[in-house]
């Protein structure tokens, strides 16, 4: 019996330890901190997000057919991807999406031995260098997160995302299979998961999920789902340090031409009722090319209430500075 005892005693730590690096490996659990999956229940809107890049193999033949299909996404990029492809990291936010943080090097060492895990603010600093914002929202590479690890995402001011929706698209399946998988696991408020990377590498072919991408976004749409970011999905900003500014906004004159130039939203499609936050700022002469926000052919710039402009629909604005930046609420009301 003794012996059993002490047998007991020298396995139960290390039992111990498996199942605390089986949870830490489990990307929903929220033993460790607060980690979200999926957004609300009850409303049938879903987010497609990306992992891994910007990937010089497939990034831009993903945002073509976001482009074509007039979808918006997130894409959760490493650190060490945005160094070698700052172009298509700052064409993600150019045309609309989100930007979000993958740390750095995609490994998971460093969510388990670097105590201090400065990997989330390496990453901020490489994303905000690229594009010119600082994103809100960080997904662990893998899904595994540790204690640490989520106490240094929560000190920079970040959201933990994971998702609920995995098609495996890793593993190269068939663009058939990709379609088939994720409208067979998707639920209102899903957050999808696919890559258009891989780890850090780049060149990668993620042709699948490039030609399974226009049925999949399709395919929602027939089951009568809204595509939306992560941050429409959960009602939050998704860059660092526009709420504030937000706060500060005041309305646009009454019949007052836009003066400035939106910039990292799309209008949306025709029908979508979505309200997300943008940023206004005037052209640049130098650096990185200003974005810009489409208007609907035929729109006009006018008044549609005490802080909006109307440009076909109802279209939110509020600005906290008519000479420099300025930020508001935008978005179709119906």
């Amino acid at each position: 019996m003794r012996r059993f005892l002490r047998i007991a005693l020298l396995i139960s730590p290390i039992l111990v330890l498996i199942a605390l690096y089986v949870l830490a490996s489990w990307p929903a659990s929220t033993l460790y901190g607060p980690v979200t999956a999926h957004g609300a229940r009850t409303d049938r809107a879903v987010a497609i997000t990306f992992d891994d890049g910007p990937n010089s193999g497939a990034t831009g033949a993903v945002l073509d057919v976001l482009r074509d299909e007039r979808a918006q996404a997130t894409f959760f990029m490493t650190g060490r991807s945005v160094l070698a492809a700052p172009e298509l990291a700052r064409r993600v936010v150019t045309e609309g999406h989100i930007a979000a943080n993958h740390s750095f090097s995609h490994r998971k060492r460093d969510a388990l031995l670097d105590f201090a895990y400065d990997d989330v603010e390496r990453t901020q600093a490489v994303i905000e260098q690229a594009t010119g914002v600082r994103p809100s929202l960080y997904r662990p590479p893998n899904g595994f997160h540790t204690p640490w690890s989520l106490r240094a995402v929560r000190r920079g001011g970040l959201h933990t995302v994971v998702w609920d929706v995995d098609p495996y698209d890793w593993k190269d399946p068939t663009p058939e299979a990709l379609v088939r998988r994720v409208l067979d696991q998707v639920r209102p408020g899903s957050i999808i998961l696919l890559h258009d990377g891989a780890d850090t590498r780049q060149d990668v072919d993620r042709s699948a999920t490039v030609v399974a991408l226009p049925a999949m976004i399709r395919g929602l749409r027939e089951r009568g789902y809204r595509i939306v970011t992560v941050p429409d999905l959960l009602g939050i900003a998704p860059y660092q340090g526009w709420e504030e500014e937000a706060r500060r906004a005041i309305p646009f004159p009454q019949g007052m031409r836009l003066p400035l130039t939106p910039t990292l939203s799309r209008a949306g499609e025709e029908g979508t009722s979505y309200v997300f936050t943008t940023r206004v700022q005037p052209l640049r002469k130098e650096g990185p090319p200003t974005p810009t926000l489409p208007l609907p052919r035929g729109g006009r710039v006018g008044v549609g209430g005490p802080s909006a402009l109307r440009i076909n629909r109802e279209l939110v604005w509020g600005v906290s500075s008519l000479a420099g930046n300025a930020v508001g609420r935008v978005g179709w009301q119906q």
